[in-house]
């Protein structure tokens, strides 16, 4: 056997394996890190108006997330809730205009004030947010009025329990009995990047029959208007969308379209899947529809019955 050739192979093979390695070291060096997590909380959803005639594939920030009958948030006075078995306080209170949740109101989105800008006049809608906090400051300019641009807030957690009014000749005060509730951001955000790095629960009222006087939005809500913050993209809205109602939870379901089914079986294996997230609870009720009548079923479709999930308590 010529060992003084098995010995020069063995060097060779060495010398390669040690090449890769530091090819494959190098490689691994020349990767760049991974993207640092957002600082950004995820905003409002924008739109609480439900579509229930709608028939396209479940969208964030189109349809509700969750269901439930137990509302997070508690409003116990004006000034007090209860979130999560804890007290908060109201620590600060004003009010957007145009409003920044849409919930289908007649012309909420419309601003009526001359130039954009003074006291909103009769038939403008405005949002308005009241905010708490575990701990409130008191001292200097947080000793009287609400309206502070949340420098009054100073513990967390902070909760925003928010409506729509319409400013109208005589009040007509809340009285909600549907809630939209989710875990959003504060309403102020960096006014260079968008985003906002203050989490925030949200507990809004659902209705379109709130009115105010342009004297009771003064002397309870009082400040200034506030600009409706921008439509935040897909990646930015809030995921747990929750219609917190007392009664009824199917009140936020609707009909998915799909193609024509054949048989029950097979509904039963494509609808749970037309129902995906967030619509993602097949009810096990669809059916088929033919537009040109029952004479042309090959131009129809089918429709699941499609329903959010109940939001884990």
């Amino acid at each position: 056997m010529d060992l003084t050739a098995r010995k020069g192979k063995l060097s060779i093979f060495w010398l390669l394996l040690c090449a890769s390695s530091l090819i494959l070291a190098a490689t691994a060096l020349a990767q760049p890190a991974p993207p640092a997590p957002s600082p950004c909380v995820n905003q409002s959803p924008r739109k609480l108006h439900f579509d229930p005639v709608r028939l396209d594939p479940p969208a964030q920030g189109e349809d509700y997330n969750f269901v439930s009958k137990t509302p997070l948030v508690t409003v116990a006075s004006a000034d007090k809730i209860m979130y999560q078995a804890r007290e908060l306080e109201l620590c600060d209170r004003h009010y957007h205009v145009p409003v920044e949740n849409i919930q289908g109101c007649p012309n909420e989105k419309v601003d009526k004030r001359q130039g954009g800008s003074g006291p909103p006049p009769v038939g403008q809608w405005v949002e308005v947010h009241n905010v708490y906090a575990a701990e409130v400051n008191r001292s200097g300019e947080c000793a009287s009025g609400h309206d502070h641009e949340l420098q009054c807030c100073a513990k967390p957690p902070f909760v925003v329990v928010g409506y729509s009014a319409q400013i109208a000749d005589k009040d007509t005060p809340p009285g909600f009995t549907d809630f939209a509730e989710w875990a959003g951001s504060a309403t102020k955000e960096d006014p260079v990047t968008g985003c906002n790095t203050t989490p925030g629960q949200w507990h809004f009222g659902l209705g379109c029959q709130t009115q105010l006087t342009p004297l009771s939005l003064e002397r309870n809500v009082g400040g200034k208007p506030h600009v409706a913050r921008t439509l935040q993209g897909p990646n930015r809205v809030s995921s747990d969308l929750t219609f917190v109602d007392a009664n009824s939870l199917d009140a936020v379901c609707r009909k998915v379209r799909t193609d024509l089914i054949q048989t029950d079986a097979l509904a039963q294996r494509i609808c749970p899947g037309v129902c995906r997230w967030p619509l993602n609870r097949f009810t096990g009720q669809w059916n088929n529809i033919s537009p040109d009548g029952p004479d042309h079923p090959a131009t129809g479709y089918a429709v699941c019955t499609c329903c959010p999930l109940q939001r884990p308590q």
